[in-house]
């Protein structure tokens, strides 16, 4: 897992929204490759952001309800903002 992208955040919990997605091992188009399936409404921690300015997307490195550690974009998210 790549955790160096972007900048640490306080730890703080979040929802998937929409649909069951994918987490990924790196933000970056390159050798990235599937780490883990979330579901919808499964409660992660997000960890850190990244804002990939070629494809203008944030990424959040987030650790899923079973403790697996992974990218997913921003979009993906349901509650984006820290409480």
């Amino acid at each position: 897992m790549e955790t160096y992208w972007g900048d640490a955040v306080r730890p703080y919990r979040a929802v998937i929204g929409s649909d069951d997605t994918t987490i990924v091992n790196r933000p970056n188009r390159s050798n990235k490759r599937d780490v883990e399936r979330v579901s919808r409404n499964e409660s992660v921690t997000v960890l850190r952001t990244y804002y990939e300015s070629s494809s203008r997307i944030t990424w959040y490195l987030i650790r899923s309800s079973r403790g697996q550690e992974g990218w997913i974009n921003s979009n993906r998210i349901l509650e984006p903002s820290p409480r």
